[in-house]
């Protein structure tokens, strides 16, 4: 019998993970970007080196990602460098530190 370790994706689907808060709004949004264009957001975002995973609302950093039938893309990072993106995901969205999660799961692209 064959064991699948790791993420299990179809072809309309990806992985992932991210350090950051749920049940983000659009009002938290444009506390975060007040300058940002609505059809800009993402980019901005993602250029600001964060993620929104939309259907979600999960905001935060991304630490690995796969689509479909790609290899998973991984970073390593040491606690150190974790803790500070916790806090930076903290100071970005004024969540509290405990409110900081790690998200991992499976969406349909």
């Amino acid at each position: 019998m064959k064991v699948r370790v790791g993420f299990v994706s179809n072809s309309s689907s990806s992985s992932f993970v991210v350090i950051g808060v749920d049940k983000v709004t659009d009002e938290d949004l444009k506390r975060m970007y007040p300058d940002a264009d609505e059809d800009d957001l993402y980019d901005v975002i993602e250029r600001d080196g964060y993620c929104m995973l939309w259907e979600e609302e999960i905001f935060g950093i991304k630490i690995a990602e796969k689509y479909s039938d790609d290899e998973m893309e991984f970073k390593e990072i040491t606690l150190d460098e974790f803790a500070r993106m916790v806090q930076k995901v903290s100071d970005k969205t004024g969540k509290d530190l405990k409110k900081i999660k790690i998200f991992t799961g499976e969406r349909s692209c």
